[in-house]
């Protein structure tokens, strides 16, 4: 295979990294310095402005969430009429680098969120050892390759993210598992940069994704428990671990992207009031006719309902150390009752699912849901419609005209494709108003819900890319705007076809 005179490409990802943070701190962050001084910038934007769990399968898909149909970790499976965790026999999504290793490359993959196990035993892969979204166990490959990586490294002690409200002492706590997961990311990954044959090289960082959602500091929030200089200490810690990879690394052979495919701010997020919402707008829209009689009459489920109510009464903490002690498919079998308990399907046209950022709904929909109600197109449907996009748009933060809703967007309009269906119906977008507990509307009446999510920063849509190399200092990189462009501009720097 004819190569040019890039060679190699390594990248390196600060999952969720908030590029003005990193700006702003510059002088405690000199691996970020350097780079930004040495090389090309790209501002990035992503499908983050939609659904932020989606910048991954995008990304290294190179397609859109209609096509993917990635949304969530845990996500609506319409057959099982449950949420699930995402698997590679339900929504596998292949990785461009199996392209590049089918064609003769040398590829290594570090905890690239959103991926499934390895299809491509040439393929150097680790997964779920230190990912803020850890989508099943650890696992690498070739064999014997997990045995060394506990050997040599133990584990990342981030775990998963229990999305309650926490404590000064157990923020204080997760601060020193981020600073220690970073230490110990950056060795594993300088070491099978070292040991491994590649041409291209991917790892990822996860801590400043957890520690942006649980750590960052908003000096107006008097309620807040996160200590001022803590997310410095996880960035400090990724910047430290990031040039630890790159030490020793020829430029002039081989191009350097270090990278973050969205960004973090501070919590706009009112998704605690959904719930509600959706309570009221389907109790209203039950008093109307909804197009024929309910023929399949049953009682509701309401052991599910039972679990939103402990969700929200049994203390954060309590409600952590339980988490934390269980196996990870009883939380999504929680999370799953949560979504679905007390629900009745022949009197429920809509539901919420939960999210990150922005909030989702998906309509209970005959011959695409397992017990659908509402026929597409339908008079009864497009009513429902216009009763809910009403509904949320009607909201205003108690003793204010202002709106809780930026927009209410049809998903499937934005993001069409192959697997469109998959994704919620419609996506609620926030106003830029910090989490309010008490909203009100003409429509929907006065909501009283205090916030209960644990996350003190949420996703931002922009993301970045700085360049280094043979590339960057000729001026002939290809373009990089979306983190859907990833796969070609690889296959560029590369010289591949």
């Amino acid at each position: 295979m004819s190569r040019g005179p890039t060679s190699r490409v390594l990248m390196v990802a600060a999952d969720a990294g908030e590029i003005s943070f990193i700006r702003s701190h510059l002088g405690g962050l000199p691996t970020f310095r350097r780079l930004l001084s040495e090389g090309a910038f790209f501002p990035l934007h992503s499908t983050a402005d939609h659904i932020p769990a989606s910048v991954w399968p995008t990304m290294y898909t190179g397609t859109m969430p209609g096509e993917h149909g990635i949304s969530q970790h845990i996500q609506w499976d319409p057959g099982r009429m449950a949420m699930r965790r995402i698997t590679a026999d339900w929504l596998y999504t292949e990785p461009f680098w199996y392209g590049l290793s089918r064609s003769g490359l040398g590829v290594t993959v570090l905890d690239v969120p959103f991926t499934f196990g390895n299809r491509l035993p040439p393929v150097v892969e680790v997964s779920n050892w230190g990912s803020h979204d850890l989508m099943g166990r650890f696992t690498a490959n070739p064999p014997g390759l997990a045995r060394d990586i506990r050997r040599r490294f133990g584990r990342h002690p981030m775990g998963y993210e229990i999305p309650v409200n926490k404590g000064a002492g157990q923020l204080e706590a997760m601060r020193r598992e981020l600073v220690t997961g970073a230490e110990r990311k950056g060795r594993l990954a300088r070491w099978l940069r070292e040991t491994t044959t590649w041409d291209l090289f991917l790892a990822v960082f996860g801590e400043c994704h957890r520690g942006g959602h649980i750590l960052w500091h908003d000096p107006e929030d008097e309620s807040s428990h996160v200590p001022p200089g803590a997310l410095m200490d996880v960035y400090r810690a990724v910047d430290a671990g990031i040039g630890h990879v790159l030490e020793g690394i020829d430029t002039e052979t081989t191009t350097v992207v270090v990278f973050a495919l969205h960004g973090m701010g501070r919590n706009f997020s009112q998704e605690h009031f959904v719930r509600h919402a959706m309570d009221r707008i389907n109790a209203s829209f039950r008093d109307r006719p909804m197009g024929g009689p309910v023929t399949r009459p049953r009682r509701a489920r309401r052991e599910g309902g039972v679990m939103r109510l402990l969700r929200e009464s049994v203390p954060p903490r309590l409600q952590h150390a339980i988490a934390r002690g269980v196996p990870v498919e009883v939380r999504d079998w929680v999370v799953s009752r949560e979504t679905t308990g007390g629900l009745d399907w022949d009197r429920t046209p809509g539901f919420a699912l939960r999210s990150d950022l922005h909030s989702f709904v998906r309509l209970n929909v005959s011959g695409r849901e397992r017990e659908g109600l509402l026929e597409e197109g339908s008079d009864a449907y497009n009513r429902y419609v216009e009763r809910l996009t009403a509904g949320f748009l009607s909201l205003r933060i108690d003793g204010t005209n202002l709106p809780v809703i930026r927009d209410v967007v049809p998903a499937q309009r934005v993001f069409p494709g192959a697997r469109q269906e998959l994704l919620p119906d419609f996506i609620l977008r926030w106003t830029d108003h910090p989490p309010a507990s008490r909203v009100q509307s003409e429509i929907l009446g006065e909501l009283v819900v205090a916030p209960d999510r644990g996350r003190t920063g949420e996703h931002r849509p922009e993301g970045f890319a700085l360049v280094v190399g043979p590339g960057a200092r000729a001026g002939r990189l290809p373009p990089l705007a979306h983190n859907r462009d990833f796969p070609g501009f690889v296959t560029h720097l590369l010289n591949l076809p």
